[in-house]
This record gives structure tokens, sequence and C-alpha cells, in this order.
């Protein structure tokens, strides 16, 4: 029952407006959510709206899997309840009540003759525990409900894990990638996992190029394995499969951290003085903030005065001031001049690595971006995120009409023909191909050099 109309249903009744608070604040309809069955919520007094309970259950029977019946001190509500729906089914469903009050409770009073009824006691846990035990259940008749209840149990530390595979729960995502973690992990690793998605503009375009995912993901780990042999600190701990490799888990710092040989792009808009192609002896260092909304503004920091100020990317600095904040309160909280200080040191490295891997291939490496965090364990700083053919501009031979990398598609906003547009991301594709390729030669020609 994986489609979504056709997933199981529950049924949460409450006796009244008043527990409807309760029933939120137990997260119980986000915890069937994310098992896979969905939810309804009635209102109905076994006491006082008889005709009301039968009318709500009449119209949803159909629809409704099982009940978890909510009130105050007896089962009243789930035993009426009961009596209507299971009274001469050839398939009874279950019914599950709930008193919100474990003192005085009497699980006897107004249940249904013959019918069985669990009662759980005691407010949020009470609906919490009837809301697990719903779901196994129900996971009887769905093996996908039945996996995911397990990894609700052992993500509430309700359950441990024997003899099953890898349960994963998605903590982030981003335009061209996903972050997934086990659930029966110890909360020091996760997984990469690229997507098919190739984006400009922070996400405006968006296409798809089936087979990017495997590429991307060959890149990246070609480059991580040429930078840990070279002895610098990253999260890459191995691939996994085509489209997914390992990693430690990190705090990232919302900072994308740039290098640059050549001058080409935006930096031209910043510095409209300099001739494009200008060949940098020292490599120019840039920090830029990740903030789609001001589309990933260049940042510069008063460590003393604790404020930071925002520039246009794509203006020269006298123009393009958008803000000067203080850092506390904002996302980059807690940065300090010391950690800045590591990431450029770091940035300059990794480029340098690099920049030499590609000159061996007598390719240019023009400019790189990396990111950073701390991991999650140790507090290390270390080089995280991605580096592929989307992370950096690379000239093979010096020429800019020769390039692989992705600025190719943002150059192809302009092409509205379908036919067109297809034969130009077969190029791309093949590009991406190319260079997933010229990194796997990394490692090798490192070795080689030592």
């Amino acid at each position: 029952m994986s489609d979504a109309d056709e997933r199981m249903r529950v049924a949460f009744l409450i006796g009244s407006e008043s527990d409807r608070s309760v029933l939120e604040e137990s997260g119980a309809e986000q915890m069937l959510q994310r098992i896979g069955l969905d939810t309804y919520v009635g209102v109905a007094s076994a006491h006082r709206d008889d005709p009301e309970l039968t009318e709500w259950l009449d119209q949803h029977t159909d629809h409704v899997q099982a009940y978890v019946c909510i009130a105050g001190l007896a089962n009243a509500l789930a035993g009426k309840t009961a009596a209507h729906i299971n009274t001469g089914r050839f398939e009874p469903k279950p019914i599950i009540g709930v008193a919100l009050d474990e003192h005085g409770v009497d699980p006897i009073a107004y249940t249904a003759p013959g019918l069985p009824i669990p009662l759980f006691v005691g407010g949020k846990r009470g609906i919490e525990q009837a809301t697990l035990f719903t779901a196994i259940m129900l996971g009887a008749a769905d093996p996908e409900v039945a996996a995911n209840t397990q990894a609700e149990l052992i993500r509430r530390k309700e359950a441990k894990p024997v003899n099953l595979p890898p349960i994963l729960d998605t903590i982030a995502q981003g335009k061209t990638k996903e972050i997934l973690e086990d659930v029966a992990g110890d909360g020091t690793r996760v997984l990469i996992r690229s997507k098919d998605d190739i984006t400009a503009g922070d996400g405006e375009r968006r296409d798809e190029l089936e087979g990017k995912a495997v590429i991307a993901t060959t890149t990246t780990v070609n480059v991580f394995r040429l930078l840990n042999e070279a002895g610098i600190p990253t999260h890459f701990l191995g691939d996994v499969d085509d489209v997914t490799f390992e990693a430690r888990k990190l705090k990232m710092i919302p900072l994308e951290l740039v290098t640059r040989r050549i001058a080409t792009g935006s930096y031209l808009k910043r510095s409209p003085e300099t001739d494009e192609g200008t060949v940098f002896d020292d490599i120019v260092f840039e920090v830029f903030e990740k903030d789609d909304e001001n589309h990933d503004p260049m940042v510069e920091f008063d460590f003393d005065g604790g404020t930071f100020k925002r520039y246009v990317a794509s203006k020269p600095k006298d123009e393009g001031l958008i803000s000067e904040e203080p850092l506390e309160g904002s996302q980059l909280e807690g940065l300090s001049r010391a950690t800045l200080i590591e990431m450029e040191v770091l940035t300059r490295q990794v480029f340098e690595v690099l920049e030499a891997a590609w000159g061996k291939q007598k390719v240019a490496l023009v400019d790189l971006k990396i990111e950073f965090g701390f991991d999650a364990t140790t507090g290390k700083l270390v080089v995280g995120d991605v580096i592929d053919n989307d992370s950096w501009r690379i000239w093979p031979g010096g020429d800019k009409a020769q390039m692989k990398d992705k600025q190719v598609y943002r150059d192809l906003a302009g092409v509205e023909d379908p036919g067109a547009k297809a034969k130009e991301l077969g190029k791309i594709k093949n590009n991406y191909q190319w260079v997933a390729t010229a990194t796997g030669r990394f490692t090798e020609q490192f070795s080689l050099s030592q």
C-alpha cells in the first residue's frame, strides 16, 4: 500500500475539543505519517453526543482501519466505538482506548461486552504508546508500514535492531543531493546521495540529466580520495554505491569558501578594472554566505566589533552593500577569527592540490568553491559537502572555449527550443562524464609523484 490513495488510515477520536491540544503535543499524527499512515481527527463525546458519534463513525468507517479513542477517565468512547464498528463484522477493526487521567481510571466502565479494547493511560505518553501499538498491528497487513514502525521504535530507542538492514532517515535535502542517517546508528556518520538534477540561479533553473547522480558521486569520491591521500582533513569515509558515499556527520558552517587563479565570472563584476583571463600570482580567497534569498552574498567580518557585512556578489563592493549585522543571532553566530583563518589555510591547500592534479592533465583549475563543517564527534574542522563538477571552473589547455564545468549549463539559459536544449544537455552530460573519468586518474598521479 505504498501509493498515497491506498495508504491505511487511523482515526483519532477525542472526547472534547479541549483534548485536541494533548493530541497535538503528543506528535502522534506526525508519527503515523512518518510510518506511512494517514490520519483523521474527530470530536465526539460518548456521554453527550451519541448521535454525533455514530454519524461520524458511519461517515468514515470505510476509510479507517483503526481507531484511537482519547477521553478522560474511562473506556466509554472506545467502548461505544467498538460496539458500533465491530458488532457483527467478519473482520473487526482495532479499537484502542486512551484515558488522559491515570487517576481513578476505570478500564471496564462502558466497555462493549465481548469486544476487546486495550486501554492506555497517561496523557501524551499514553497517546504515543497507543499510536505505536496501532501501527504495529496495522503493520501485519503492510510490510512497508511494518518496516517504518520498526524504524520509529528504533528512533525512539524503544527497540534495538537485530539483523536488520540500515533504516535511513533523510535529515537534509539539497538541490542536487540528500543527506541520510541510519536511525540505528551511533550518530557519527551519514550517507550523501546525489540526484540527477542540475540547477542554476539558486535553483530557479532546473533540469534532470539521467545518470548525473552516478557521475557526480564518482567525481566527488575521486576528489576526496585525493584530498585524504594529501593529508587534508575531510569528512569522506568511502563510497557505498554508484550514487552514495559515507561521510562523518558534520555541523556545517553556512559559508562557501572560494579560491581563484584566473579572473572570470562574478569576479569581473566585482572588479570591473580586471581583464578576463588575468592570472593571479597569489590565489584570491573570498567568502560567501549560503543565503539563496540574497543570492549567496559576499561577506566580510569584523570580529572585534562582532559584526559582518553582506555584499551583492555581482556588483563592486562600494555599490553592493546589502547590510551590516551583528554576528550574534545570525546563522553565522559562533564563527571566530581563528576558524576563518583555518578555513582559509585549508581552502588554499585544497586548491593547490587540485590545481596540481588538473595541471598534470593540462587542465587549468580556474576557481574552486568548497564548504566546511565541524565533526559531530571530535569537533574538528574538516572539508565537507561534495566537490564535483558544479564546484569549480576548469579550462582544458587553459582555453575558456573548451570549458567542461557547470558554466556550460549556466550559459544555456537562452536556449528555449526543446530539441536544441536536449542536444545541449546531452553535451553537458558528456562533459560531466569526461570530468569523472579524468578525476579517476588523480590518485594514481598523486601516488606516482610521491
